[in-house]
């Protein structure tokens, strides 16, 4: 699973160590699960129990800005990347 914030692993968890034992639980069966119809009954009570222990609260998203001359090309979107770039 992707989201590192709906861990419940303790002392090994991100800011604020949430501990989750039955996340936990359901995050190792997500992850050995043998068929899609499995993962996604259990990416769904996962779901439910992130509602319930709440591992973390999100409180906001930033995107720093960048700016460059017109003759810069191929930009990538997001963070600041300095690779990809060619110049006009």
């Amino acid at each position: 699973m992707g989201l590192v914030w709906i861990r419940g692993n303790g002392k090994a968890a991100s800011r604020g160590w949430p501990d989750s034992p039955g996340l936990e639980a359901l995050r190792e069966e997500w992850l050995f699960a043998s068929d899609f119809d499995t993962r996604k009954r259990l990416a769904e009570e996962i779901q439910r129990r992130v509602f319930v222990d709440v591992p973390y609260v999100p409180v906001g998203q930033f995107l720093p800005r960048m700016v460059h001359q017109r003759t810069v090309t191929d930009v990538l979107s997001g963070y600041a990347l300095f690779w990809n770039l060619k110049k006009g």
